[in-house]
């Protein structure tokens, strides 16, 4: 288990008290370069899969991780709101009629060179853990509630992932928790209505509830699904 300060993940990383173990995959910012970002997606999803992989998900079930390159677009079996079906080089969405992970060369790249590796994994992770909500069958949202919820949800996800790569050492904590908090932050909603993800405050309670204790109790934001049987 993992230890916050008063909710706030930088100081958070300073109570650590584990003994960590040298994980296979390391979070570095090795200076990744806008065409690099491919390289970036991929080893990305290789950490989130093994964590999905250990919590006995079936490799056959696995989603795949569609990467578009700048300027590329791709179609999926999802629409947005508009009623289009293509993914871009701004994407960073789970569709989960085909079971795949779109993920823009874009916005990887945004993220990354404000938020760091460790920013760009967790909001890529946030994708994955709309793949557990469709596997485990959390319902999809029917109203405003839901749908932040099942927001919610997704950054718990991916505060347990987080949890796990710290338990294995491959993080740089204080600071890689820093730049999830601030990316968290800057992709919040406004707390006003209409608004379809968590706020500030919100994410990173979220992020923070699977990061201390795993994923168990991410199924708090809907009992009738667990996310582990």
């Amino acid at each position: 288990m993992h230890t916050f300060i008063n909710g706030a993940l930088a100081a958070a990383a300073l109570t650590m008290g584990c003994a960590l173990a040298a994980g296979p995959i390391a979070v570095a910012d090795a200076g990744y370069r806008s065409d690099q970002m491919a390289e970036l997606a991929e080893m990305s999803k290789r950490m989130v899969t093994d964590y999905l992989t250990q919590l006995g998900i079936s490799g056959d079930a696995l989603p795949t991780l569609a990467f578009i390159a700048s300027g590329q677009r791709a179609r999926s079996q999802c629409v947005d709101v508009s009623g289009d079906e293509t993914q871009n080089d701004w994407s960073n969405d789970y569709c989960p009629t085909d079971n795949t992970v779109y993920v823009g060369q874009n916005i990887l790249w945004d993220s990354y060179r404000q938020y760091g590796t460790a920013g760009s994994i967790s909001g890529l992770a946030h994708e994955y853990g709309h793949f557990v909500q469709s596997v485990m069958g959390v319902p999809n949202p029917r109203n405003a509630n839901e749908t932040i919820r099942h927001e919610n949800q997704a950054d718990c996800f991916s505060g347990s992932f987080i949890g796990f790569l710290q338990d294995r050492g491959s993080i740089n904590a204080p600071e890689d928790l820093g730049s999830v908090e601030r990316f968290l932050t800057a992709t919040a909603s406004l707390d006003a209505p209409g608004r379809d993800h968590g706020t500030a405050q919100e994410r990173i309670d979220s992020f923070t509830l699977g990061y201390t204790g795993g994923l168990p109790p991410c199924s708090q934001y809907f009992p009738a699904t667990p996310l582990i049987r």
